[in-house]
């Protein structure tokens, strides 16, 4: 709506009031106006016949704030009066449909009414007939149900006991898997004591070694002092005999001297001393001293050969002792570490023993497992099939009682609205409409009714 021009509207309905009209109104609205001026603004309207004149110059102290107030409020009451316009059309147009809808329905009600002597009664007998055929679809599909529930129960029970096997085998599964791992850590622990006993072993095999070498040194040792014994007992017996000999020696020179004969002759003097004596006292002086130095020497080598002996002897018994103690103890060594091998051996044995039935066992429990895993796989997917195909029958089965559930609810609403319809003649108005809107779909009978109440209109 504009200030700078006129526009008219005009609004006119018709329609019925309580006896079916509604009177027609017509409505004029005029509005003018002029661009604002410095002498002045005139507004012309017409309420009633009225007119408002102004004078001008009355708004000429308007601030440019006002004039916006007043466009604004025009253009507010545009808007308003183009919604108020199309809320009327709207309103025209459904008391029109509706007025048109009550004269249908008047026509309808005086043709109902021009009906009151008709028959129904083959249509009662039809519609008890479908009734009677509905409730033995009912009964039957209730028996269904029942053995559909029972079946349904039977599955569940099934289902419910293959879990519990489940989860039994699942725990016996746990029990061979915790009995491997506790053999597998008694197979760790023997497996480490052998290892130990082999280390000990080894260090006792060492220890012997030693013991032979320090029994071999020894022996050798006594070897060599036996040797030397011998030589010295040689070297003594060696002087005994050339002592014995140079005694021989010199009693057979004593002999030779004794036998020798006396000369006749007159001994030969030598400046006044007797050769005889001479020679006598000479050799006996000479003898003397050869035998008091050889037995001097003699005494000293007897000396030092027992002193020698003495020695050696002491040390050969010293060292005989010293060496048969040692040998008797490395050899109680020997004795108690070939007892000790032997009793490691037979204990290595008995663990390795021990070891390869426990490795049989486990490998015997591994195989169990094995095979109670395919088993339980197998029997997991079995039950996973048999899961789905009884779910899947059991949703069959709900979708059929869904579907059984909906025919005897739509049934019994066809039942209670053929059981209004046959009461009495205020429940025969609109049949057609209350039983589809009730039902949703037509049945024979439902069509029937329609197709008799088409023909009598």
């Amino acid at each position: 709506m504009s200030t700078k021009g006129q526009q008219k509207q005009e609004f006119a309905s018709s329609g019925r009031g309580g006896s079916g009209f509604i009177h027609g109104r017509t409505t004029l609205i005029t509005r003018s106006g002029k661009n604002p001026t410095p002498s002045g603004y005139s507004m012309r309207s017409s309420f009633g016949g009225g007119l408002l004149n102004m004078a001008p110059g009355t708004y000429q102290n308007m601030s440019h704030e006002g004039v916006v107030n007043v466009k604004g409020k025009r253009e507010h009451e545009k808007k308003e009066m183009q919604s108020l316009n199309e809320r009327l059309a709207s309103y025209i147009d459904k008391v029109r449909f509706l007025e048109a809808r009550n004269a249908q329905l008047e026509q309808e009600l005086d043709v109902y009414r021009n009906q009151k002597q008709a028959d129904f009664k083959p249509i009662r007998d039809q519609y008890e007939t479908e009734l009677n055929q509905a409730r033995r679809v009912i009964d039957e599909l209730a028996g269904e149900k029942a053995n559909y529930d029972a079946k349904m129960a039977g599955l569940q029970d099934l289902v419910d006991s293959l879990k519990d096997t489940n989860e039994t085998l699942e725990n016996h599964n746990n029990e061979l898997r915790q009995k491997i791992d506790n053999q597998s850590t008694q197979i760790g622990s023997y497996e480490g004591e052998l290892g130990t006993l082999r280390l000990r072993i080894e260090s006792l095999e060492d220890e012997n070694k030693h013991l032979r070498e320090l029994l071999k040194k020894r022996s050798d040792e006594n070897m060599a002092l036996r040797t030397d014994l011998d030589n010295e007992t040689a070297a003594h017996i060696e002087a005994d005999c050339r002592a014995t000999t140079l005694e021989e020696e010199v009693d057979f020179l004593k002999a030779l001297l004794d036998k020798m004969p006396q000369e006749s002759q007159k001994p030969v003097l030598i400046k006044g001393q007797n050769l005889e004596d001479f020679w006598k006292n000479s050799m006996s002086k000479a003898i003397r001293d050869i035998q008091n130095e050889y037995e001097n020497k003699l005494d000293i080598m007897r000396q030092d050969m027992e002193m020698r002996m003495q020695s050696q002897v002491r040390q050969l018994q010293s060292g005989a002792v010293r060496d048969n103690m040692e040998t008797t103890h490395a050899r109680e060594e020997s004795k108690k570490l070939k007892s000790q091998l032997g009793d490691t051996a037979s204990r290595i044995t008995n663990l390795e023993g021990m070891v390869a039935a426990l490795e049989s066992e486990r490998n015997d429990l591994r195989r169990k497992l094995a095979l109670s895993e395919d088993e339980l796989a197998t029997e997991k997917a079995a039950h996973q099939d048999d899961r789905a195909r009884l779910t899947a029958e059991m949703e069959s089965v709900l979708a059929e009682l869904q579907q059984i559930m909906d025919a005897k609810l739509s049934l019994e609403l066809e039942i209670a609205c053929y059981r209004q319809l046959l009461e009495g003649e205020e429940n025969r108005l609109g049949m057609k409409s209350i039983v589809e809107q009730a039902i949703g779909t037509r049945t024979k009978g439902a069509g029937n009714l329609s197709d008799i109440v088409q023909q009598t209109s």
